[in-house]
């Protein structure tokens, strides 16, 4: 349904992502580790329209069996 994602970490355990949105989309990014060094990642990004009066997003991740 294009709104969840299932990850792989180190060690080989699943996890599960679902969110409540437009969409749901994997995009490149860099995390900045603690010396201040750019490592390249992933994030998952959630997109949908929000009123003037804000928006809630509903999301859950727990661990795949």
């Amino acid at each position: 349904d294009g709104l969840a994602a299932v990850l792989r970490v180190p060690g080989g355990a699943l996890w599960q992502f679902r969110a409540r949105g437009d969409s749901l989309a994997i995009e490149d990014s860099l995390w900045i580790d603690p010396e201040g060094r750019p490592i390249a990642t992933q994030q998952l990004v959630i997109t949908g329209a929000a009123d003037a009066g804000g928006a809630s997003i509903s999301w859950a991740l727990k661990r795949a069996r």
